[in-house]
């Protein structure tokens, strides 16, 4: 369940963030089956850089209290906080999984996007958001969702 939390985080974040403020997209695709090129053409500066509005999501182990401005700023808290929080619960047990799924949960926690969006944000309390780092991190997570069979 914890890995395929990871996976729902992710979709969650680009669903709430990128797809539903998206005032372009007629129809509303399903993020669980998003291509890497159908999210770089949505991710455009109009989306990242609007103002956020409507609901957000409140998650209780977050200690992170920066100020969301925008979709971008949304996307990064939605998606690196809780997802560094459930890759520290997943490491007691890493060693009950397959090497390649321990290999590719590695590349997710040390990749580009966790170690620059995430970390400036836990550590600088700044969004600063690579939409290169983001779509590498969003093959990533495919890769883990189609290896653990979801």
């Amino acid at each position: 369940p914890l890995i395929t939390q990871i996976t729902s985080t992710l979709e969650a974040g680009i669903n709430n963030s990128i797809l539903l403020p998206n005032k372009s997209i007629q129809l509303i695709p399903d993020s669980k089956t998003l291509t890497k090129e159908q999210l770089y053409n949505y991710l455009t500066d109009n989306v990242l850089n609007a103002p956020i509005s409507g609901l957000r999501t409140y998650y209780p182990r977050n200690k992170i209290s920066a100020e969301i401005k925008t979709n971008s700023d949304e996307l990064i808290l939605n998606t690196t906080s809780p997802i560094k929080i459930i890759l520290g619960d997943l490491k007691p047990y890493l060693y009950l999984l397959d090497i390649n799924l321990v290999k590719l949960i590695y590349e997710i926690e040390h990749s580009n996007y966790m170690r620059f969006c995430g970390d400036n944000l836990e550590h600088c309390g700044r969004f600063t958001f690579n939409k290169e780092d983001f779509i590498e991190f969003f093959i990533l997570v495919k890769k883990l969702k189609s290896s653990i069979g979801q």
